[in-house]
């Protein structure tokens, strides 16, 4: 159950972020927590399939992730597990 869970909420905000008509870059950059690995390796694969975009996975920990973009971190997304990574966030804010 928690398996498919994670893949909706990766697939639910793909979708918001690839539905919009902001979207101009031929890259996007996302960063991925790494237990999302296979899921949005397949996320990815179909996306760049069916646009004219490329999609640079960055896969690590939460913490590695959340250090990069506080710091700066050129990422177009994020996607990490909702439960731990509003914790994460959380608490360092």
């Amino acid at each position: 159950m928690k398996k498919p869970f994670m893949l909706l909420i990766a697939l639910s905000l793909l979708s918001l972020l690839l539905n919009g008509n902001t979207l101009d870059a031929a890259e996007i950059r996302v960063a991925v927590a790494s237990n999302f690995n296979n899921a949005m390796k397949a996320i990815a694969a179909q996306f760049e399939s069916k646009s004219k975009h490329q999609v640079t996975l960055i896969f690590g920990s939460t913490g590695k992730l959340y250090t990069q973009i506080i710091n700066g971190a050129p990422f177009d997304a994020f996607f990490l597990p909702i439960r731990k990574g509003l914790n994460y966030w959380n608490s360092r804010a």
